[in-house]
């Protein structure tokens, strides 16, 4: 899976098919998700909930349970723990309010994006930023969780 930063929406690419996450939510290959359901569409499988006014997202690509949050602040109820147990890569727009509800996931990767990116991954230590990158399950340690910070270039 390749993921790049564009503007405000990060792409996520894969076998020629994109996935969009910004602060408006989730777009599966040119389909818009605003509505709690299960999606798939040429191989992308995509599950929504939706927690008190905004949606979670979850779904698999090449073999990795994602997950999208595009909160800034959000209190997880068991339900949606449970939901969101098995992320393998958790996306969250950058707000340092999300430490405790990302350290309840505890996924196997983190990727920051948006405008306070910076100020959340810098809780994890992280203070390289990149604007495009390829990830795929064999590059992550399964009991470390890896965080990247993606910015666009020039900031």
């Amino acid at each position: 899976m390749e993921l790049s930063l564009k503007a405000d929406t990060l792409t996520l690419t894969s076998e020629k098919r994109e996935i969009l996450l910004n602060a408006q939510g989730l777009t599966l290959d040119a389909l818009f998700i605003d509505t709690p359901w299960e999606y798939e569409k040429w191989g992308f499988l995509c599950y929504v909930r939706q927690a008190e006014e905004w949606l979670i997202y979850q779904f698999q690509v090449e073999g990795m349970m994602g997950a999208f949050i595009c909160e800034e602040k959000i209190e997880l109820s068991s339900g949606l723990l449970d939901f969101l147990s098995d992320v393998d890569v958790l996306f969250v727009l950058g707000s340092r309010e999300l430490r405790s509800a990302i350290e309840k996931i505890d996924p196997r990767v983190l990727v920051i994006f948006w405008e306070n990116g910076r100020d959340l991954a810098s809780t994890f230590s992280v203070t390289d930023a990149v604007s495009q990158c390829k990830m795929k399950a064999s590059d992550f340690l399964p009991d470390t969780m890896s965080c990247i910070l993606m910015e666009n270039d020039g900031k």
